[in-house]
């Protein structure tokens, strides 16, 4: 995936922006699905955070969680990545995020989306490769 563009719908990344611009002042986080064979993600699942920080950290609600994941299969989709926001620093991974990854399995995605600036979100995607995040590209294509 280090070489593979990641592609989104202006749908989906209109959805990602506005899920992790409600959950502030709290860290966002969710899944995006679409279609595997293409790699074109075009749905957002956002989940609810219930780290015990929730500004500072995220943690999955596992009833969300999994109600998304049902939604997934039953649309025919398939999981191409997560996300959560920063909402006060830039989307870069911390260690919190590096220590909350368990595989590295290339064909999921993982998406900051940083807060600082509300009005400008900036993002970046990333691959987990060899132990560590690789910045990955991305554009909007419907």
């Amino acid at each position: 995936m280090k070489s593979q563009l990641l592609h989104i719908t202006t749908q989906a990344y209109d959805r990602l922006i506005a899920s992790c611009l409600e959950a502030l002042p709290r860290e966002a986080c969710g899944i995006l699905t679409g279609e595997q064979d293409i790699g074109k993600i075009i749905d957002v699942a956002a989940i609810s955070n219930v780290h015990p920080s929730p500004s500072a950290a995220f943690a999955f609600a596992p009833d969300d969680w999994v109600k998304a994941y049902y939604r997934m299969q039953k649309s025919r989709q398939s999981l191409l990545g997560f996300f959560h926001s920063h909402p006060t620093s830039p989307p870069h991974p911390s260690t919190a995020d590096e220590l909350g990854i368990h595989t590295d399995d290339l064909l999921l995605s993982y998406w900051i989306i940083s807060l600082q600036q509300p009005l400008q979100p900036e993002i970046q995607a990333y691959c987990y490769m060899n132990g560590c995040f690789q910045p990955a590209q991305w554009a909007i294509a419907d």
